[in-house]
């Protein structure tokens, strides 16, 4: 164990090319035919209280009812203290191998904790493994060095559970739908990216987006979710480089819904799950040894419009190492 750590500083600040995308982007790159690439990365979020309108129960002729606003015109007290906050973690682990010089396959899966805090020593937990894909990124353009244009096309496997349950004030019941381990669907994942590099500055720019194909098991599944962002680096010594990154994300209200819940509140409100969040990051990136660097990026939230059953963003960071063979 010593000598690993001694061995650490040996390495650090190594020769390597840093000029990726921030730790917390995937599928920015392909690899050379017949390379090998793994990672893991670690995401933390820490999230405030969600807004929490007056809530009614409305029958509609099934077993539940929907919940709505008492009253569409009533003035909501926004400054009112938030009754629940949230963290999430999630460790991911990747591969990517490289078919051909232009053709990349990309495999996903993570691990998930998500904990919500309800106030006076009350708090719900749900933990296990999420969703996994498996994606393909192609060169439409460039030579992946100095200037590329990858697109991506993937499918999401409903490997996360969406069916554990906790007790909450109003009884067991599912966990909420930002609760879930995973979406519950087949979902295609599209993405393109564009980046240039030359020797004093770095950038790329991305879309992606999650479409749910159908709905899952509980006769609901999730609103689409579409993310766009750009970034911008630049190396200042060997092996370390900065980076500074903003991030739009758009996620849409849960269509359909999970007849088996039984609590009552806007968390469990499908209509309530819409936001539109816009972030910004700060990274930077160390060359560990040839072909291996360690990302970290800190995150946080530069505007929010979001539903009442979403909880808001407060910080967040991501630690990825990453490593070629």
């Amino acid at each position: 164990m010593r000598m690993f750590t001694l061995l650490i500083p040996a390495l650090v600040f190594s020769s390597f090319s840093l000029a990726q995308a921030p730790a917390s982007v995937t599928g920015d790159h392909i690899h050379s035919k017949g390379s090998w690439m793994f990672g893991y990365r670690y995401m933390f979020m820490d999230m405030d209280g969600h807004k929490t309108p007056n809530i009614r129960k409305v029958h509609d002729g099934h077993d539940h009812g929907e919940m709505h606003q008492e009253d569409p015109h009533e003035e909501i007290d926004h400054s009112k203290p938030h009754k629940h906050t949230m963290t999430m973690q999630m460790h991911m682990l990747e591969a990517m191998y490289g078919v051909t010089d232009d053709l990349t396959l990309m495999a996903m899966t993570n691990f998930l904790q998500n904990t919500m805090d309800h106030g006076a020593g009350f708090k719900t937990r749900n933990e296990g493994l999420g969703d996994t894909s498996l994606s393909a990124l192609y060169r439409l353009y460039g030579d992946c060095h100095q200037e590329s244009l990858i697109g991506g096309l993937g499918i999401s496997f409903p490997t996360g559970d969406i069916t554990q349950s906790d007790n909450y004030h109003s009884g067991k019941s599912h966990h909420p739908y930002h609760m879930a381990l995973g979406s519950g669907t087949f979902d295609l994942l599209p993405s393109l990216t564009y980046t240039q590099n030359d020797e004093s500055i770095f950038w790329g720019v991305q879309g992606t987006g999650a479409i749910r194909l159908d709905d899952n098991t509980e006769g609901y599944k999730f609103g689409d979710k579409y993310v766009a962002q750009s970034w911008i680096g630049v190396p200042l010594a060997k092996g370390v480089s900065v980076t500074g990154r903003i991030a739009g994300t758009f996620q849409g209200d849960v269509r359909g819904r999970d007849r088996t819940i039984s609590a009552t509140g806007a968390m469990w409100d499908p209509k309530q799950q819409e936001s539109s969040v816009l972030e910004a990051g700060l990274g930077a990136q160390f060359g560990v040894s040839k072909g291996l660097r360690l990302g970290v990026e800190l995150t946080a939230p530069l505007a929010e419009d979001i539903d009442y059953g979403v909880h808001e963003r407060k910080w967040g960071v991501t630690l990825g190492l990453l490593g070629t063979l």
